[in-house]
C-alpha cells in the first residue's frame, strides 16, 4: 500500500477492516465510533465461530495490515492524537509547499505557449481589420508576422485572403493546413472547393463538398449552395443532387429565396415544370417584382407554349427595367413563335 501526499486534502488513506461486532469490539470500555486504535486487542470465543475469518480472508488481512506502510500510518495517527494542531499545520505547510513546486513548474511549462499566444492575438486584430475592408495584401503581410502555428482563425484568414487575390493553388495548400489543424471547419472544405472550381476541376471541387457534408458536424449554408451549383456545372450535370442540395438550404431556411430559384431552374431542367412553378410562385408571393423570378417564370411558360402568359411576364420585367436584355429577347422571341403557332394553327 502506498502513502498518499498532501496534495487532496488533510486525510490519510487508511485500509480499516470491517469489524464484525460480535468478535471485533470488547464487551466492556466500549471505544467510540470515531476512534481506532492500533493496539486494540481483539478477543475470539468458541460461540463466535460464525463470524471467524476463513483461511483465505485472515491471510489477506495479515497481507493487508502488516508491514512498513502500515506501521508508519500508525505512527502518523498517534502523533496526529498526541499535538493535532501542530500536525495540521505541518500538514498544510507541505501542502503548501508542494502546491509551490507545481504551479512553478507548470509556469516554466507554460510560459512559452502564453507567450506565443499573445502575439497571436496581436497580430490577429490587424489581419482581420485588414481583411474586412478589403486590403488582402496587408492581411497576409501581418498573418506573416504571427509565430508559427498560427491557428485555425488566422490559417483561414490567410486561405481566404489567398482565394481574394486568385492565389488558387496556395490557397487549396492552405485549406488543407485549416481542416488538419481544425477538421470540423466548413472554410477549409469550402474555399477548397471553391479554388479547385476556379481552375476547372469541378469533379474534385464537388466530392470535396460532398466530403465535407459527410465529415463535418455543422456544415455552413454556403457548402450547400456551392455543392449545387457544381452538381449543376457536372458531364452529364447531376440535377438530383443539386435539388437535394437546395432542399437541404430550404429546410434550413424557408425563405431563401435564392435557393428557391436555383431548384426551380433544377426542376425545369428536368422538365418537372409543376415544381418549378411551385417555387417561382412562393418567391413571387414574397416579392412580387423579383426580376429573376419572373423571368424564369415567364420561361416556363413559354416552355410549355403559353405564349400570352410569358409575353406578360417580359412586359413586367421591361416595366421596370426597360433595358433588361434578356427580357428583350425573350419578348421577340415570344411575339415571333405566337406568331408562327397562329400561322400554323391557320393552315
Amino acid at each position: 500500500m502506498s502513502l498518499v501526499p498532501y496534495t487532496r486534502g488533510y486525510t490519510f488513506e487508511v485500509y480499516r477492516p470491517e469489524l464484525i461486532p460480535s468478535r471485533l469490539e470488547p464487551t466492556y470500555g466500549k471505544p467510540k465510533d470515531d476512534e481506532w486504535r492500533p493496539s486494540l486487542h481483539y478477543k475470539h470465543r468458541l460461540r463466535d465461530v460464525k463470524n471467524q475469518y476463513t483461511p483465505a480472508e485472515y491471510y489477506r488481512h495479515r497481507l493487508k495490515t502488516s508491514g512498513a506502510h502500515i506501521r508508519m500510518i500508525q505512527r502518523l495517527e498517534m502523533r496526529w492524537a498526541r499535538n493535532p494542531e501542530l500536525f495540521n499545520h505541518a500538514a498544510l505547510t507541505v501542502q503548501r509547499v508542494y502546491r509551490g513546486v507545481l504551479g512553478r513548474r507548470y509556469y516554466a511549462q507554460t510560459k512559452e505557449l502564453f507567450y506565443d499566444d499573445m502575439l497571436r492575438r496581436r497580430y490577429t486584430v490587424p489581419a482581420l481589420e485588414a481583411y474586412k475592408q478589403g486590403d488582402y495584401e496587408t492581411a497576409l503581410s501581418s498573418i506573416a508576422l504571427a509565430p508559427q502555428p498560427i491557428g485555425a482563425l488566422l490559417t483561414s484568414i490567410r486561405a481566404k485572403s489567398l482565394y481574394r487575390i486568385k492565389d488558387y493553388h496556395q490557397c487549396i495548400q492552405e485549406s488543407i493546413n485549416l481542416r488538419s489543424i481544425d477538421p470540423q471547419s466548413s472554410d477549409g472544405y469550402y474555399f477548397h472547393a471553391l479554388s479547385l472550381a476556379q481552375l476547372r476541376r469541378i469533379d474534385e471541387a464537388y466530392e470535396l463538398t460532398r466530403e465535407c457534408t459527410l465529415r463535418v458536424t455543422s456544415c455552413a449554408d454556403d457548402i450547400f449552395r456551392l455543392s449545387g451549383g457544381l452538381a449543376v456545372q457536372l458531364k452529364p450535370p447531376n440535377f438530383d443532387a443539386a435539388i437535394d442540395a437546395y432542399g437541404e438550404l430550404l429546410r434550413r431556411n424557408a425563405n431563401d429565396f435564392d435557393a428557391l430559384l436555383a431548384r426551380s431552374c433544377a426542376y425545369s431542367c428536368l422538365q418537372e415544370w409543376s415544381d418549378a412553378m411551385a417555387d417561382v410562385q412562393t418567391v413571387l408571393a414574397h416579392q412580387p417584382v423579383h426580376r429573376q423570378a419572373l423571368l424564369l417564370r415567364a420561361r416556363i411558360h413559354a416552355c410549355n407554349r403559353r405564349w400570352p402568359e410569358a409575353e406578360k411576364d417580359y412586359k413586367s420585367i421591361l416595366y421596370f427595367e426597360p433595358t433588361h436584355e434578356e427580357a428583350l429577347q425573350g419578348m421577340k422571341d415570344t411575339i415571333q413563335f405566337n406568331a408562327d403557332d397562329v400561322l400554323l394553327v391557320e393552315n
